[in-house]
Formats: C-alpha cells, structure tokens, sequence
C-alpha cells in the first residue's frame, strides 16, 4: 500500500506542473516581421549608357529628370521609369527633315518581361510624348502622343539580375509634315506716270511749253515667299543601360 502511494503523488505533481505552463507560441512577446514584397525592394537605377539613331544617324541627347526603381521580388518584374531627353545640339532649320527635338517616357509598375507598346490614350498613367521640330521655326513644331495615328513607340527589355543591369531598347516611328520655305521671282508688267515736256507756237509765233503725262509699260520683278509642305517620316532607335 505504501508503494501505490509513492507512485500516484508525484504524477499528479507533473500534471498540475503542465496545466500551469503556458505555451512559447501562446506568449505575447515583440517578433521581427518582414514583407515579402513592396517599397522595400524597388531598387533604384541610373543611365550608364546611352545611344540612339534618327533616320539611320547617331543623335546626340541630354538626360534630365532621368528616375528608374524596379520591383523583382517574387517575379514581379516591375518598372517604374521617367526620362527626359533633350537635342542639345541640332539646329532643326537646317535640316532636310523632320527631327525629334524632345522625347519624355514615363511607365508606372509595368511588366518588362514582355515588349511595351504605348497606345496614346490620354488617361493612361504610361505616357510618350514627342515635340518633333518641322524644319520652319518653333511656332510650326508639334506635341505628337505615340499611340495616336500613325505614330508608335515600342518598348523592349532585357534583364540581367545577376550584373544589376536592365537594357532598354526604343523603336520609334513618327509621320508628319516637314514645312519650309521657297523662294522665287515673280515678273508682271506694271505701268509708270512718266511727265514729259512739249513745245509749241501760237499764231503770233510765241513759244508755249505744256507738261503732258503719259503712262508706259514696265517690267517688274519681285521675290515671293511661299510656305511648303511635304509628308515625312521619322524613325528613332535607341538603347539605354540602366544599372542598379
């Protein structure tokens, strides 16, 4: 009976001892949470190279207000861009053709693991503006929207994650008016008020002097200015690297 006693007192002792004890997963202490996606990994890029053709010839351009922030985590594969470009260089008036005088693209979070086509609509948070110079002066220049018309601009990337490096490739192509000026001569015959003196006598023999006006044909020949305007066209490519 004493052996009975010693064996069931201290297994009630261990069962109350487990009943008292709360879990480590039941206790209410700080933990450290971290998000899997989101503004903590965009990551934030700068131009290293950049280089485009207009027509077939190397143009230069100016970077301004240039922002790039990608998003890959989970395979987002998001980009986030703005960038203006600028010729700083071309005098429009004396070219043969229409050129691209500034270029602004803005995407917001697309996909770069597919081509981007911009569709001109005036709502859409992704946006390629164009001010192409018409050879005249800036009052003849025009605001053109890729998407809109004839006019397009396509979008292609290639990623590669390990060197930090994103490549974008531009494809643009633009129709428009070049507009310009001719000159030429321009010959009419116009007629002039020439006054000439003519002497007479009167009966008694004196001397009488008359003024007599007379009108006679004239060659004139002038320059005319005559404004010009011919369908063009525009194509642009370029290819930036972006670095991260």
């Amino acid at each position: 009976m004493k052996t009975l006693k010693f064996i069931v007192i201290p297994f009630a002792a261990v069962l109350l001892l487990l009943q008292s004890c709360s879990s480590p997963m039941d206790v209410d202490t700080p933990r450290d949470k971290k998000k899997i996606t989101g503004e903590d990994y965009k990551l934030k890029g700068e131009i290293s190279d950049i280089y485009f053709e207009e027509n077939g010839y190397v143009k230069p351009f100016e970077d301004n207000d240039a922002y790039f922030e990608v998003d890959t985590a989970l395979g987002l594969n998001a980009l986030w861009m703005r960038l203006s470009l600028e010729d700083f260089q071309t005098d429009p008036a004396k070219l043969n053709r229409i050129c691209i005088q500034n270029i602004n693209l803005e995407l917001d979070s697309i996909n770069f693991d597919h081509p981007y086509i911009f569709d001109g609509r005036v709502s859409s948070r992704n946006k390629c503006r164009i001010k192409i110079a018409r050879g005249l002066n800036t009052s003849n220049d025009t605001l053109t929207v890729a998407g809109q018309n004839a006019n397009s601009t396509e979008m292609t990337f290639d990623y590669i994650k390990e060197d930090g490096v994103l490549w974008l490739s531009l494809h643009t192509k633009i129709h428009e008016q070049k507009i310009w000026l001719e000159y030429r001569d321009s010959t009419y015959i116009d007629y002039i008020t020439v006054t000439r003196l003519d002497t007479t006598y009167d009966n008694n023999g004196n001397m009488i002097i008359k003024e007599i006006k007379e009108k006679i044909p004239k060659e004139v020949t002038v320059k005319i200015e005559e404004e010009k305007r011919m369908n063009d066209s525009l194509f642009l490519n370029g290819r930036f690297k972006i670095k991260f």
